[in-house]
């Protein structure tokens, strides 16, 4: 494989997306497909990549050039472009389209009507109503997944974090003090978003606390919490003792 051939640009375009580096992974979709035009594969991935730079309009439209060229057959690929057509449409507040391109993906993946529904799908359809100002209907489909999923600690995480990205500070709380009672044993994740909901609302004491637990347990997901808060070049271990010493 060399740089500029087809694999090579494929090759360091998916690493770049894997990297969370969509704008440089966007400059190698590009020389890629100049080599292999109307690439379903490449489109699709071109599109997450706008998504990520919250590029809604060229994600749509990239994302819907993949629709187009995508081989009917290949059910996965197209559920990733419907999904990601779901939540780019919700972006856009036209929660008709997203919903409609949300049904599209789960008819692809249940093999029958009277199929149990996927729970990591409805916190999806869940994020997408809340993202739309439906936080009823979005508590109801959430707290379905969650039965569905007997009480999964995965599917209850996406939930408080769901949650979290939509400012719902003390909702995503409540949902983490369940997950704490179902957390399996060396589990690490969700605990910076516990600390950033606490904080959020001014409940600084047990924030901190959560905060010091997340830095001890999981730094990748405390850098991307809270790397903003601090400084750049501040190690993760320090952000602990960096906030106790700031006045909010």
């Amino acid at each position: 494989i060399t740089p500029e051939n087809t694999d090579g640009l494929w090759c360091k375009a998916k690493a770049l997306l894997s990297m969370n580096e969509p704008g440089e992974a966007l400059k190698h979709y590009r020389r890629f497909l100049e080599r292999m035009p109307e690439n379903a594969r490449a489109e699709a991935d071109m599109g997450t990549c706008y998504l990520q730079l919250a590029d809604l309009d060229k994600a749509r439209d990239m994302l819907e050039r993949a629709e187009g060229h995508c081989d009917l057959g290949d059910n996965i690929l197209l559920i990733q472009i419907y999904d990601d057509l779901a939540y780019t449409y919700s972006c856009l507040k036209q929660l008709d389209k997203a919903l409609e391109y949300l049904g599209l993906a789960e008819q692809l993946e249940n093999d029958s009507p009277n199929e149990e529904r996927d729970p990591g799908r409805m916190v999806l359809e869940g994020h997408i109503l809340l993202q739309n100002n439906q936080k009823e209907k979005a508590l109801s489909i959430f707290d379905r997944a969650i039965e569905l999923s007997d009480e999964s600690p995965d599917i209850m995480l996406k939930v408080c974090v769901s949650l979290y990205d939509q400012g719902e500070y003390e909702t995503s709380i409540a949902y983490f003090r369940h997950l704490e009672t179902n957390m399996p044993q060396g589990w690490n994740l969700g605990f910076s978003y516990m600390a950033g909901s606490l904080l959020r609302k001014h409940q600084f004491k047990e924030g901190v606390e959560y905060l010091k637990k997340a830095c001890q347990v999981n730094c990748t997901e405390a850098k991307l919490v809270f790397g903003d808060m601090f400084p750049a070049d501040l190690p993760c271990d320090k952000y602990y003792d960096y906030i106790k010493n700031v006045k909010f």
